[in-house]
């Protein structure tokens, strides 16, 4: 599919073609984007962005801004993200684009919840839930009543959170989509964990698990392993905790996401320690900074600093 993509936007562009040239791009900086492949995705989907908006084309320049906006948020670039978004939600309801504007709606409620503008992200996923049930699309529906409970967790409104969640699973369960009904089993799961409720969670999380496997979802897969070991830490069964963990930063290597690995790395750090293997916590620490330090994300950082301070034996250090 890529190179006959390549093929045919160099076919358009000789021909003078630029409609069908912004359109193979489009196509390909998608291609691109599934594959994780963000610098090449953000190149291409700029090119067409850029096309769409020589043309004058407003739906083509709202799905590049879209499609741009998803890249930089996957990168944790959230200010671009959100700049990218604004301006697809803003073209979509101006020509009245339903299934843009929710879309659009949907991933900035995610931005604003990752940043912990909670008021933020209810308004946009509650207008993102609206649309979505009007127009009758369930997927859609089910994706923003997810959002909706993943930010009511966020807040602590834990009834509103499971009551949310799992009405989010059931229609995803009912339509069939096994990734939304992972992703809804994965967030209960969690909130069962801190809610001290282990055999739920643990019942939850290992049905996520057996879904992300099935449909080869490697970050789904570690978020489940990072959680499970998160519970089994709680539990105190350390060495079960540590298994998982590495098994967890195995399928975000397998991802390429060092961002998910730097989320992941102190809480392996942290079984190592009170096992007393001070020196493989040190380097599990030493990464996720190191990690940090690269992507620019100051929340990245402080995990393992306080972790090094708050444990680590006298003698060690973190560089």
């Amino acid at each position: 599919a890529e190179e006959m993509l390549k093929k045919a936007h160099e076919i358009h562009s000789r021909i003078g073609n630029d409609m069908g040239s912004a359109n193979a791009l489009d196509v390909l900086g998608s291609i691109y984007r599934a594959q994780s492949r963000c610098r090449e995705a953000e190149e291409t989907l700029k090119k067409a962005h850029e096309i769409h908006s020589r043309l004058g084309d407003d739906r083509g320049i709202a799905n590049a801004s879209h499609n741009l906006g998803s890249i930089y948020r996957a990168q944790s670039r959230n200010r671009e993200a959100e700049e990218s978004l604004k301006k697809a939600h803003e073209i979509y309801s101006r020509i009245g684009n339903d299934r843009g504007t929710e879309n659009a709606l949907d991933d900035l409620g995610s931005i604003y919840r990752a940043q912990s503008r909670y008021r933020e992200a209810e308004e946009a996923l509650s207008k993102a839930h609206e649309i979505h049930s009007r127009i009758g699309n369930e997927l859609g529906t089910a994706n923003a009543l997810h959002g909706l409970g993943s930010t009511y967790r966020a807040q602590l409104r834990n009834c509103e959170a499971e009551e949310t969640l799992k009405k989010a699973h059931d229609i995803h369960s009912r339509i069939g989509n096994d990734l939304g009904t992972a992703n809804a089993l994965q967030v209960l799961g969690d909130l069962h964990r801190t809610q001290s409720s282990y055999q739920e969670a643990e019942e939850c999380l290992t049905k996520a698990q057996n879904i992300y496997s099935l449909i080869r979802d490697d970050l789904g897969t570690g978020n489940t392993l990072r959680s499970l070991g998160r519970l089994f830490s709680q539990r105190r069964q350390y060495e079960e905790a540590q298994s998982l963990f590495c098994q967890a930063l195995s399928a975000y290597s397998r991802k390429g996401s060092s961002f998910s690995r730097a989320q992941t790395l102190p809480f392996l750090a942290e079984t190592y320690v009170i096992q007393g293997n001070f020196l493989e916590a040190e380097e599990s620490l030493n990464e996720a900074l190191i990690i940090g330090i690269q992507l620019n994300d100051e929340r990245l950082q402080a995990h393992p600093l306080e972790i090094c301070h708050g444990y680590l034996a006298p003698g060690q250090s973190t560089a």
